[in-house]
């Protein structure tokens, strides 16, 4: 019997990590929960100008099956933040919304 997976993401998922979310979310029995994922999924590409300022961009776009782009973060199943008055409490709102999830 398969079991349900929850996996969690906020602004903080990039590259790798992004991609990781875009491949779970076409699986079975998966729920993506938090806030939308960084993205970052492109090849960086990095270059000084003649001001030395830095230019650095995704030289390669990766997208999801529907030809969605990623480089802007991929939304989630269910979306919630980790609220400051629960962090003050010590409870991460968004794993104890996973938990539920997966109880049901």
């Amino acid at each position: 019997m398969a079991k349900k997976v929850a996996v969690l993401t906020n602004r903080h998922v990039f590259s790798a990590a992004n991609d990781f979310v875009n491949r779970m979310h076409y699986l079975p029995d998966v729920t993506i929960i938090g806030d939308i994922a960084g993205g970052g999924a492109g090849l960086p590409f990095l270059s000084e100008l003649p001001n030395e300022w830095v230019v650095r961009f995704s030289a390669s776009p990766h997208y999801d099956a529907e030809m969605n782009h990623l480089e802007s973060g991929i939304e989630p199943d269910i979306r919630i933040n980790l609220l400051e008055e629960d962090r003050s409490k010590g409870k991460d709102t968004i794993l104890e919304k996973a938990r539920s999830i997966l109880k049901e």
